[in-house]
C-alpha cells in the first residue's frame, strides 16, 4: 500500500511530527494500513495510516473507543493518543486520497514466534490459556459496551469477499456458508464487538502479558468466530502431521484455550458445537484475502498455503481439529 507525500505529511503535521523523522515498517499494518515508527525524546511512538472514506470515518472512531474501553477495563491494547485538535483519529485528505491517521505508544513485547520458534506444539500451556482469557475478557465487555453503532455487521464483510473473490468454486462455497449464518441468530450474549482478527500475529507477548493489537477489522459477528480464528489457525499449521500429532495438539490447544477463555465469559454449548462452521468461514475467507494479495515475485509458503486451503475447501474435507473444537 503506497502513502502520498501528501497524505503523509497532513498525517505527521496533526500529531506534530515531522514526517521525514517517519520510517515505515516493511510489513506492518499490511493489508489494512501503513505502520511508521517515530520517536520523541526518546520515547517510541507508531503513527498509523488506514485508508477510508469521509464516510467510514465514524467507524474507525467508533473501534478506537471501543479498544479505550477494553482498556480501561484489565485488556492490554494500544494506547492511542489524542492529536493537537485533541482527537484520538484524525481524517487527512490529499489528491483524492483519505486516510484515518492515528498515533499510539510502541507497546513492549515480541510475537510469540520470535521468542519460542513456528512449531506451535512447543509453546508454553500459559500462553494459550492467556490467549484464551484475553479474547473472554473482550468478549465479556462487549456485552457491557453500548457503543460501536457505526461498526459494519458481519454481513458487509460477507458481501465485500464475494466481490473479491475471482476463483468461482471457492465463491460458491463462500456463498454456502453465508447462507448457514444468515439463518442463525444474533444473541447478545453470543454476538457483538469481535476482533475479528486474533491470531498470534496481533499479539504481543511480554513475559505473562500479552497485548492485542490491530483491531482494524473489528466487527459485528458472533463470539464463537473469534474462537474459530484463534483455533483454526494453529491447527491448520499441522495439517501435514500425523493424524495423531494433530489431534493431540489440538486437543491440547481447545483444552487450555477455553479453559482460559471460560474464566472470562461464558458461551452456550450450542455456540461451541457450532465452531466447525465459524473455522470453515475463517478458512474459506483467508483464502480470498491471501490469494487477492498482491506479490512482488515467488512466494512459496503463500502458494502452498493457497494450493492447501482451496483443495480442503473445494473438496470439503475436514478441517483439522474440527470435531474437537466442537466439544470444547
Amino acid at each position: 500500500m503506497n502513502i502520498s507525500d501528501g497524505i503523509k505529511q497532513a498525517g505527521a503535521a496533526c500529531f506534530d511530527f515531522d514526517p521525514v523523522a517517519l520510517r515505515r515498517r516493511e510489513h506492518g499494518g499490511a493489508p489494512d494500513g501503513v505502520l511508521f515508527d517515530v520517536e520523541r525524546d526518546g520515547v517510541p511512538f507508531i503513527i498509523k495510516f488506514i485508508p477510508t472514506t469521509p464516510d467510514a470515518i465514524n467507524a474507525t472512531r467508533e473501534k478506537i473507543e471501543f479498544v479505550h474501553h477494553l482498556g480501561i477495563n484489565g485488556v492490554n491494547v494500544p494506547d492511542y493518543l489524542s492529536s493537537a485538535g485533541g482527537k484520538r483519529v484524525e481524517l487527512v485528505e490529499s489528491e483524492g486520497e483519505t486516510f484515518a491517521v492515528l498515533k499510539m505508544r510502541r507497546a513492549s513485547g515480541r510475537h510469540i514466534w520470535e521468542l519460542l520458534g513456528w512449531d506451535t506444539a512447543r509453546w508454553p500451556d500459559s500462553f494459550f490459556e492467556r490467549w484464551g482469557q484475553t479474547l473472554g475478557r473482550i468478549h465479556a465487555l462487549s456485552q457491557r459496551y453500548a457503543g460501536g453503532t457505526a461498526i459494519a455487521h458481519w454481513t458487509a464483510e460477507h458481501s465485500s469477499f464475494v466481490d473479491w473473490c475471482s476463483d468461482p468454486a471457492v465463491g460458491e462455497k463462500w456463498q454456502q456458508v453465508g447462507e448457514t449464518l444468515h439463518a442463525l441468530p444474533e444473541p447478545a450474549d453470543a454476538f457483538g464487538l469481535t476482533h475479528n482478527d486474533l491470531h498470534t500475529g496481533n499479539m504481543l507477548v511480554d513475559g505473562d502479558t500479552i497485548t492485542v493489537l490491530d483491531f482494524d477489522v473489528c466487527t459485528r459477528h458472533w463470539f464463537a468466530l473469534d474462537i474459530a480464528i484463534a483455533l483454526f489457525h494453529p491447527i491448520w499449521e499441522h495439517r501435514h502431521r500425523p493424524a495423531p500429532q494433530i489431534e493431540a495438539f489440538a486437543q491440547r490447544l481447545t483444552r487450555l484455550f477455553m479453559a482460559g477463555y471460560c474464566r472470562e465469559n461464558t458461551l452456550d454449548p450450542a455456540w461451541i458445537e457450532r465452531l466447525p462452521l465459524f473455522a470453515r468461514y475463517r478458512q474459506i475467507l483467508s483464502f480470498i484475502a491471501l490469494s487477492g494479495q498482491d506479490e512482488p515475485g515467488p512466494n512459496p509458503w503463500r502458494e502452498a498455503q493457497l494450493r492447501d486451503l482451496r483443495r480442503w475447501i473445494v473438496d470439503d474435507l475436514p478441517i483439522p481439529g474440527a470435531a474437537i473444537m466442537a466439544r470444547g
